[in-house]
């Protein structure tokens, strides 16, 4: 009877570690996820920003092309 007490106690002792353990893997996943979370929200952050930039250096192009033709069209005038 002792023996199976012994056990049972071992047992218990053992469940509780795993579930420490597991408290503690789930805590740092969670973590993990919050610091990926994060990083993806700066992703979008950061192609806005380039859409933005790619859009000015489009219109940028444009206006040197018409200054361009412009600049052109005089020489030849």
């Amino acid at each position: 009877m002792d023996g199976r007490l012994d056990q049972i106690e071992e047992d218990t002792r053992h469940t509780r570690v795993l579930l420490e353990a597991t408290n503690k893997n789930m805590a740092l996943l969670c973590e993990a996820q919050q610091e990926t979370y994060s990083k993806l929200h700066q992703l979008d952050r950061m192609e806005i920003t380039l859409n933005n930039v790619k859009s000015g250096t489009e219109a940028l192009k444009d206006v040197v092309s018409w200054h361009s033709q412009d600049i052109k069209s005089l020489k030849q005038a």
